[in-house]
Parts: C-alpha cells; structure tokens; sequence
C-alpha cells in the first residue's frame, strides 16, 4: 500500500530535492502531491488522502505559528515534518499544537534517511495503537480473576489496582491512584492487634519478594477486617532496574471456612451430621485414657434397626434416610452431652458413654432407648415402626481399645438379633 505525502513549499529547488530523494525508493511506495501554498495543501486535506505531510513554514499565504494552529484545526492528527529551520516560537509551541513529529534540515533533504525517518514515523501510530491494545488486555485479564492486584511505585504509591483489589480493600481506582499502600492497605494482626508493615514496603527495601506472616488482616475503611493471604515481588523494567512493586492477594476467610466445613464432612456422617467411624474412635481412645486414669469404666452400645432393609424397600430409600434422621435425633435424646452417638453407617449406630458405667447402668440406657425407638414415627405420609438390637461392651471387662470394645458389643448386638431383636445383650466371654 502506498504512502501519500504532500510537499508543502514554494522553494522549487527544496521540492524537487525531496521529490527525488522519495522517488528514488520506486514507484510503488511513495504517492507526491505537491503544493506550493498553503490554501492548495488544504485543497488536499479536504479530500483526506493523505498520510503525512513536510510543510515549509513559509508560505506566500501562511507563515510561522499561524500555519501550525490553521492546520491543527483543519486535520489536527495529521503528522507534520517541519522543512528548513525553526523559529523558537515553533520550537517553544510544538506541543500545543500536537502535530510536529520532526524537523528535517537543508542537508536532509537529499539523504536516504528521509525514507527512513517518514517510514518510523508512520510505524508509530501503529506501535502505539499496540501498546494500547496490550494494556487493555491486560486490564482485561486482570479484572477477570479473584484474587486482587495491587501495583505501587518506588514511593510506595498506589499506581494501579484490579477490580478485586477495589472490592477487597473498599477503595475505588480513581480515589487509591497517588495514595500510599499504608492508607490504601492497613494490616494488622488478627491475634496481637498489632499494625504490620504492608510487604510491599518490604519488597522496595530489599529488591525481593516476601509475604505477609499468617494472621494479618486488611483493616477496610468501613472498620471491617479481612483476613488475607498474598504474595508480594518486585516490578523490573527491561533493563531489571526495580521500578515498583506488586502485591497480588485474597480473603482467606472463606478458604477457612472451605476448609472447616471439609474437616467437619470428614469426621462427621453427611446424612445425620452425627460422628463417624474415624471421629468415634478417636473419641473412645481418648475415653479410654482417661478411665484408665480414672480407674472408671465406660460403655459402648452397638445399635442396629430391626428389619430397615424392608422399610426401604417398601417405601423407598428417601423414606429411609428420613427414618434414619428421626432415629438419630430420638438416640441423642435418651444419652448426655457428654457422650457419643455415631453412625456406623447404613442403619447401624454406636454408641459411646463416658461415665463410670456397669452393665446394670448401661442396660438402663439401652432399656431407655428401646422405649424411646418403639414410639410410632410419622414419616411424610407414613407412620412406621422402627425397633433396634443393641448389644453392650464394658471397658475394660470386655475390651481394652476401640477394636475390641466395637467388636465385642458387635457381637452382643446379634445375639439381641437372634433372639428376635428388640431388646439389648451384654457382651459374655462364652
């Protein structure tokens, strides 16, 4: 594609000379209009075709200032080389104008670096129109993810923040822009209410990336604190001079959260939110411990639903699990805060009592049990009748850890089966 220029002069010696010089690339490169007054360039302008222009300041029609400003109006992104020498008032006003990108003296006029130096030129808007693109896909990236971003000078000065960054700490762009990361990013720590310093102003010290310690809240402008985890580093220009820093972080209080929830789910049954199998056995070794201290005894009851495969089948497997939480909640009301009730899984519960316990005292608490379970149940539309067998072990008659004591009421508990369930059985040696 070809570049049109206009040569704006009436020095016919000046003309012909930059004529030549651009002709001598070859036809297919450069388009000459030529203009010998001020008012034929307009004449061209008008038409808008053309790419840049070398203006003589004077004209018979336009001189000095006065030609620049009547440019400027008429095409005011027009790139303009300036021919011959520049009056001081040029020079002093180049930028308030916004057209001159060059000056090309007497001695240029025939070299080949006039090509070179239009050709740069021409590249330029381009280059910008690049570097424009490239930060807004930047800002575009940056403001898609979670986490907020946070970038300072070498003061300290907040010079660019994502949208994350604007709702984590409560500060808008247009507000956080010039201000210190102290005032847009207070940390203290959650425990000691102590201030910390913000890691960037650890970073411009050292010229390394660090971190906050754990513990460290954002303290917002509304007085609410976030609790935050980050990873502060240095910014390098190209020449790896430390021209800033940058702090990308995020809320741990809902990772926390996560994470508690996933350590709940993980000890806990998900259907009836009662211990595990895992949680249960930590729970009886600690028991177990402190009998043992003690010189106490403990009880486990192993309960399983009298003929629960039935009522599922009959009524299907959403009855059952709302069988199963009617159960749960009648099983915790008959025993103490003090002790445990976990799901086994399936229909089978055990259960855990903490106090100084005998087989008399646990047969009363199995006794309770069975009357509490044999109570009609209104399920939806169902009434059902749920009966269980329980079988009993007594630390440390019957067992000395979790394995054995589950065991053995494991097995008092078919005995209970065996003779027509509904009712409970001691663990006996033969």
């Amino acid at each position: 594609m070809m570049t049109s220029v206009l040569i704006v002069t009436n020095d016919a010696v000046a003309m012909t000379k930059l004529e030549c010089t651009l002709c001598s690339t070859g036809s297919d490169f450069f388009q000459i209009k030529k203009a010998d007054s001020f008012s034929v360039a307009l004449d061209y302008l008008h038409r808008g075709c053309i790419d840049v222009m070398l203006l003589d300041l004077i004209l018979p029609d336009s001189q000095g200032m006065a030609t620049l400003h009547r440019l400027s109006e008429v095409t005011p992104g027009m790139p303009v080389f300036i021919l011959g020498d520049v009056c001081v008032e040029v020079m002093q006003n180049k930028l308030k104008t916004g057209c001159v990108v060059g000056y090309l003296s007497k001695d240029c006029f025939s070299s080949d670096l006039l090509v070179q130096i239009i050709c740069n030129m021409l590249q330029l808007p381009l280059k910008k129109a690049v570097i424009v693109s490239d930060v807004t896909h930047a800002d575009i990236v940056l403001n898609s993810i979670n986490d907020g971003v946070i970038c300072t000078d070498l003061n300290g000065n907040v010079d660019y923040l994502n949208l994350a960054a604007e709702h984590l700490t409560q500060w808008s762009k247009l507000h956080a822009l010039g201000q210190a990361i102290e005032d847009v990013m207070p940390i203290v720590h959650s425990g000691t209410r102590k201030s910390t310093e913000n890691p960037v102003q650890s970073v411009l010290k050292s010229d390394m990336p660090t971190m906050l310690e754990p513990g460290s809240a954002l303290v917002r402008p509304d007085g609410s604190e976030l609790e935050i985890e980050d990873s502060t580093s240095p910014i390098h220009d190209v020449n790896g001079t430390m021209v800033g820093a940058v702090m990308v972080f995020h809320e741990i209080t809902a990772i926390q959260a996560r994470s508690a929830k996933m350590a709940y789910f993980a000890q806990h049954d998900f259907l009836t939110n009662l211990p595990n199998r895992i949680l249960l056995n930590d729970r009886i070794a600690q028991a177990i411990s402190l009998a043992r201290r003690n010189h106490t005894q403990l009880a486990i009851l192993f309960l399983d639903l009298d003929n629960f495969k039935q009522t599922n089948d009959t009524f299907g497997h959403a009855v059952g699990d709302l069988l199963l939480q009617s159960v749960t909640e009648g099983l915790c009301s008959c025993v103490r805060h003090s002790d445990t009730v976990s799901r086994q899984g399936g229909d089978e519960f055990v259960i855990l009592i903490n106090a100084d316990m005998s087989g008399n005292d646990a047969s009363l608490i199995a006794f309770k049990i069975l009357k509490s379970l044999s109570t009609p149940r209104k399920i939806g539309d169902n009434i059902l009748h749920v009966t269980t067998s329980i079988g009993i072990s007594i630390f440390p008659v019957d067992g000395e850890d979790a394995e054995s004591l589950i065991k053995h009421a494991d097995i008092a508990m078919y005995k209970a089966k065996e003779k027509g369930g509904n009712n409970y059985q001691l663990y006996q040696n033969e």
